[in-house]
């Protein structure tokens, strides 16, 4: 190619075209300083086809944060092989999903052991399997392990892994390559770009591709530092979060623990601010977070207040922060009455406010700091057809538990009614149950956490090959509700377990669930066998005084009248032990006493200790022991067995009493490590002999009692575990051990009347632990957290085609298909995420919401000869959506045909016919059948809940060449400094119009740079251009809103975008533009006024001349007034006369903001670190040295030069 533009240089020459050779002398420099400067980027010889495709800013984007580094920092990737691990991570999915592996009806059961051999060889299958060309590495190969062990175990997978790995060795699933070729291309050609995570992170060890998450945080210290830790480790791995500071009671309110004051809301957004101050998010940015408060909060004013310090220091830097408000909020402004502000800890009302004094501090902040913003939660939920899934009431059903019944949790096996009460204590409201609350009911229902059994091994395999297997127990989320009187019915077994509960109430069965009134004697019930670990229990004594506790259970006496505990043991055998538990009682107590003969009487402390544990002499496991430490609670078994146990002849282990409910609370501590065991009545009198301290004989006459026996292999685990203390471990030998299975048989079914019952419901799981029986969930499911977003965005300017005559059109049916393509990406990137914590795993896909969005809606517009803010433009913003989720929704349904939908659906609006979109419900602007669609949604369902939306695109539309998201062009020209010295960026499609035309120069990119990069006013620019080109400050505020209202008519989900002011905009201007995005349907919105980002400064190039006022558009103004004729009340806060003409609130004193130069570099760095990530971009600072001016766009401030942004999304 060189050897040929020399000779055709040197042919113009010849021909004394010399202007002509001029320019292609000039044109082949500027490429070749291109290709050097791409190649230094790159850090590499020699160019491909891809790396050719992308301009120098894209690479450089590319370079800085998303191709691999190797240990020294040098990139040993290229964005060819980049496009390539992301695309065939994307085609994974559809190879599970082939009908020759998957069924979506379920019912296959497949051996899963071999999935650990092949997670240990990983390895070895780095780039040893592949989809046609495309080489799977060995991340890829992990999360089909993970998708396929996913299925199977919903029985979805015909055939086993090793009968896949084959298939794919054999090229079975060769016919894939062209779908990831297809992804390949659609990126390589700037068509559409996932959103960051999702480039940085596909075929990488982190494997996180969501953008942002959910984090719950409740009002507990528990709940507060899980959410740092949650919000830590999302963010180390690449995410953002979300948090709503709602819960949380306000600062000065009673803490009940300690009856001090709460620290109040914001301190905690301190301690989150500080958590991602210190991670740096996948390594390539700092944490990134949204924090809400609601508007009924008492601590409201000071939330809205929170940055108002941010001058030149980083108040809350991490963090954007919005005001909710609610419908309520908006009729107390309107009607002039005073606004209450709620506790959230007990509901009541804590002050009343002025609303209007309120929306003027909001306007205000946000005028003065570009913060908080807001969120309209009342136009969020008003489509919102997953609230009977997600938000409804919960409806209380009648299969629960009696009080008594004890459920499994990590802080111990816990009564019902007792873990009720904690979890109300602690405040932990989620949900209201208004059906099935019976009389003495309860309608709140209150978040805990229990144990189910988790990852099952291997304890014992017989020889011919039948296993006894314990599992390790995990903790899950539930929610626990008290539901009033209901009938129950005791079920008793033969084995002595036995559980009170609902008629309906459903236990685990070797054929699976089944209702207590279906069960009759003889049928058999598993239980579930489990070790806790060292995390259990919430309370601790010691191993030494849980063993003199258990002795004083089963040999022990209160003697209440004299105030003295007493401990027995046999004169004969027993003394070296009564000697122990002296000592023992010595060290935490300090008696006096002495063990004589057989017995041991204390006083004092130790007395009231042990009266305080045991309260009665009723023999009972203390309800302190449920809670103890595992080791712990072998001690006290210790004890106890010591006391009153003993081995029979056959080697079983037996534990005797009068009591049968302490043989009961036994069996139920047996259970905690394995060990089953079988009460046995004996009614027979028997005699028990023994020596007075005189040295008499004595024989006492007993009547029936009870004796717990343990066999087979629960002896061993006996031993291992709890064992005997002193001569009783002689007779004890474990030469012979049998499997024992945890099936026990029904022996009775007694009803017993109504009780008040207390219901459970463990979302996801669906059981629960509870007397040792596996219980079925309760209830329905409540408000899921931990949700996660997974985007991608489509570049619209891509779509623009011209026909024969070079007239521009938009090719609307290539951008369908291409919708389409994108929605199966996300839907797929859904099942090969490797998600931050489990939580946002399970709850993820219980609803599998995606974001498909837009991009390069600026640009497409230039080259479609549309002006973004006239009528015409807002009518191809609101097709360009519309197409965007009714095919989004197309390409859903066919997925919920071969795949299923997602598994809240029944529960959800949309089988009645409703869709979460404003513009499905005005038929007048439609331009695609609705209602055809809709009749399929109801007939097949939909594989995601949410499907569109408008995230900010900050890098990935720089790495698309393109404008970003939903904006105006913030420049149209701005300059830029590269390795090989200073340049001006020039919009692509701006770049091509100049040449056109022949007003290409550095001249004029200097002059349009110099008037802000914008070309209105300017003498040398035509007034067709002048019209279509705008930039953001060339847009009116209120057409920014319109622009804002007309997306998000067809979005199931919000549009991210800046509602850009100029420096002079009033604090009344921001008022009114909160009161009409409410009024268009807006479900939040971020205000910027130019020169508000705390001290932002400006590096003014030369003399800028003063902007030219934007101006509404006439069509913005037809709106607005309708708004307000409407709604006439409005017309106390906004004038529409004064925001046409420019002067609303501008009558008195007028504020601006100073703009002043930029720190040089040489100043100290600790003031120019106070400002990194709050005015200047923190990555160009720490990799180059320089200092890059964040702009706002689609609501983030965001660098223009590397892309990096406040949001992780872009």
């Amino acid at each position: 190619i060189e050897n040929i533009q020399d000779i055709v240089e040197l042919e113009l020459m010849r021909n004394g075209l010399f202007n002509v050779a001029k320019a292609y002398i000039i044109y082949r420099k500027k490429k070749a300083e291109i290709r050097e400067e791409k190649r230094k980027v790159l850090n590499k010889d020699k160019l491909d086809d891809i790396d050719k495709r992308f301009s120098i800013n894209a690479l450089r984007v590319l370079a800085s944060r998303y191709l691999i580094k190797n240990t020294e920092g040098k990139i040993i990737e290229s964005p060819k092989e980049l496009f390539e691990r992301v695309a065939t991570l994307a085609v994974i999915p559809d190879i599970l999903y082939d009908e020759r592996v998957f069924s979506k009806e379920g019912g296959f059961k497949q051996d899963l052991s071999n999935l650990i051999y092949y997670h240990e060889i990983m390895d070895e299958y780095d780039g040893k399997l592949s989809i046609g060309r495309f080489k799977l590495n060995k991340y890829h190969f992990e999360r089909l392990l993970n998708l396929y062990e996913e299925l199977a175990q919903k029985g979805h997978m015909k055939i086993s892994i090793d009968e896949l790995i084959k298939m794919i060795e054999h090229g079975e699933f060769d016919e894939y390559e062209d779908e990831v070729e297809e992804y390949f291309r659609l990126m390589t050609s700037q068509i559409f770009m996932p959103n960051t995570p999702a480039l940085i992170n596909s075929g990488r060890p982190l494997g996180m591709l969501s953008a942002c998450f959910v984090v719950p945080i409740e009002d507990d210290m528990e709940s507060i530092m899980k959410a740092a830790h949650d919000v830590a480790i999302i963010q180390k791995m690449g995410g953002g979060t979300g948090l709503n500071f709602s819960k949380l009671r306000p600062e000065g309110d009673i803490v009940g623990t300690t009856t001090g004051a709460a620290s109040g809301p914001i301190s905690f957004m301190h301690l989150i601010d500080a958590v991602s101050d210190v991670i740096k998010q996948g390594g390539v940015r700092r944490g990134a977070n949204m924090g809400i408060l609601e508007v009924w909060h008492p601590d409201v004013e000071k939330f809205i207040h929170a940055k108002e310090k941010n001058v030149g220091t980083n108040v809350l830097s991490n963090f954007n922060i919005s005001v909710g408000l609610w419908e309520d909020f908006w009729e107390a402004l309107k009607e002039g009455k005073k606004y209450p502000l709620i506790n959230p800890r007990n509901g009541e009302k804590k002050k009343e406010v002025d609303p209007k004094a309120l929306f003027e501090e909001l306007a205000f902040m946000a005028w003065s700091k570009a913060d908080p913003g807001v969120v309209f939660f009342d136009v969020i939920n008003k489509r919102n057809v997953l609230e009977p899934a997600k938000g409804e009431k919960i409806r209380a059903t009648n299969p629960c538990v009696v009080g008594e019944t004890r459920v499994l949790t990590p802080e111990g096996y816990i009564k019902a009614e007792e873990l009720f009460r904690l979890a109300k204590e602690r405040g932990k409201r989620e949900a209201v149950a208004v059906e099935g609350i019976a009389e003495k009911g309860e309608p709140y229902a209150y978040s805990v956490e229990v144990l189910l059994p988790g990852e099952e091994k291997v304890e014992y395999r017989t020889a011919h090959g039948k296993e006894l297997v314990i599992a390790d127990p995990i903790a899950v989320p539930a929610y626990v509700w008290k539901v009033g009187k209901k009938t129950v019915a005791r079920v008793r077994t033969k084995e002595g377990y036995e559980i009170t509960a609902t008629l309906d109430h459903r236990l685990m069965t070797p054929e699976g669930w089944k209702e207590v009134e279906d069960l009759k004697p003889g049928d058999k019930i598993i239980l579930p066998r489990f070790e806790v670990e060292d995390e259990f229990g919430s309370e601790s004594i010691g191993e030494d005084i849980a063993f003199v506790l258990g002795w004083f259970i089963g040999d022990g006496y209160l003697n209440t009248k004299d105030k003295r505990a007493w401990f027995y043991f046999n004169a004969e055998k027993e003394e070296e032990i009564a000697w122990k538990v002296r000592e023992i009682l010595v060290k935490h107590f300090g008696i006096k006493a002495e063990p004589h003969r057989y017995e041991l009487g204390v006083r004092g402390k130790a007395y009231e200790w042990i009266e305080n544990i045991v309260k009665t002499n009723e023999k009972r496991v203390p309800e302190l022991v449920y809670r103890l430490k595992p080791n712990e609670i072998a001690s006290f078994l210790r004890g106890l067995f010591s006391a009153d146990g003993y081995v029979d002849n056959d080697m079983a282990i037996r534990l005797t009493s009068r009591d049968r409910e302490l043989l009961r609370d036994v069996q139920n501590l047996l259970l905690l490590f394995g060990i089953l065991s079988k009460i046995y009545e004996r009614p027979y009198k028997s005699e028990f002999k023994y020596t007075t301290k005189n040295g008499k004989e004595r024989t006492y006459e007993a009547g029936g009692y009870y004796e717990l026996v343990i066999a087979n292999y629960s002896r061993k685990l006996f031993v291992d575990n709890i064992g005997f203390e002193g001569y009783k471990t002689e007779k004890l030998s474990l030469k012979k051990t049998k499997r024992d299975e945890a099936i026990v048989t029904v022996e009775s079914i007694d009803v017993l009347g109504e009780e008040i019952v207390y219901d459970f419901t463990v979302p996801g799981e669906h059981s629960y632990i509870s007397n040792g029986f596996m219980s079925h969930n309760c209830g329905e499911e409540p408000l899921y957290d931990y949700e996660s977003c997974n985007l991608a965005s489509i570049n619209l300017a891509k779509f623009v085609r011209y026909d024969e005559n070079g007239k521009p059109y938009f090719d609307w049916d290539e951008y369908a298909y291409v919708i389409q393509r994108v929605t199966k990406y996300l839907d797929n990137a859904i099942d090969v995420n490797k998600f931050p914590l489990p939580e946002i795993d399970h709850n993820t896909k219980l609803t599998r919401r995606i974001g498909v969005g837009i991009m390069g809606l600026a640009d497409a517009l230039f080259k479609l000869g549309i002006t973004y803010n006239s009528k015409e433009g807002y009518d191809f913003m609101r097709k360009a959506t519309e197409y965007l989720t009714f095919y989004a929704y197309k390409y859903s349904v066919e997925a919920a045909k071969k795949r299923g939908t997602f598994p809240l659906y029944e529960r959800t609006k949309y089988s009645e016919g409703e869709l979460p979109v404003e513009g499905f419900y005005h038929r007048e602007i439609w331009n695609l059948p609705w209602d055809e669609l809709v009749d399929e949604i109801k007939k097949y369902g939909v594989r995601n809940g949410m499907i569109t939306t408008c995230p900010p695109t900050g890098s990935v539309s720089m790495i698309a060449d393109t404008s970003s998201g939903i904006e105006p062009i913030f420049a149209l020209v701005y300059k830029k400094s590269v390795t090989v010295g200073e340049f001006y960026y020039v919009d692509p499609v701006f770049e091509q119009e100049l040449k056109r035309r022949g007003l290409y120069s550095d001249e004029i990119l200097q002059k349009i740079s110099d008037n802000y990069g914008s070309i209105q006013g300017l003498e040398e620019i035509p007034e067709d251009m002048q019209r279509i080109f705008v930039t953001s400050m060339d847009v009116h505020w209120l057409d920014h809103l319109l622009a804002q209202a007309e997306i998000q008519l067809w979005l199931t989900d919000s549009a991210s975008k800046t509602i850009n002011m100029p420096n002079d905009a009033t604090v009344e201007d921001v008022k009114a533009a909160y009161l009409i995005a409410h009024k268009l349907g807006c479900k939040g919105v971020t205000v910027y006024r130019d020169g508000s980002l705390s001290v932002q400064v400006y590096n003014v190039e030369g003399q800028k001349k003063q902007r030219i006022k934007a101006k509404p558009s006439d069509y913005a103004v037809k709106v607005l007034k309708d708004i307000v004729e409407r709604e006439p009340w409005l017309e106390r806060f906004i004038d529409v006369k004064a925001i046409i003409n420019g002067s609303n609130g501008k009558k008195g004193i007028t504020f601006t903001i100073n703009r002043t130069p930029a720190p040089k570099k040489e100043e100290p760095s600790k003031d120019i670190k106070e400002l990194l990530g709050v005015v200047y971009c923190p990555v160009c600072y720490e990799k180059d040295g320089e200092l890059v001016e964040l702009r706002m766009e689609s609501g983030c401030a965001t660098c223009p030069k590397c892309g990096w942004s406040k949001c992780v999304i872009s």
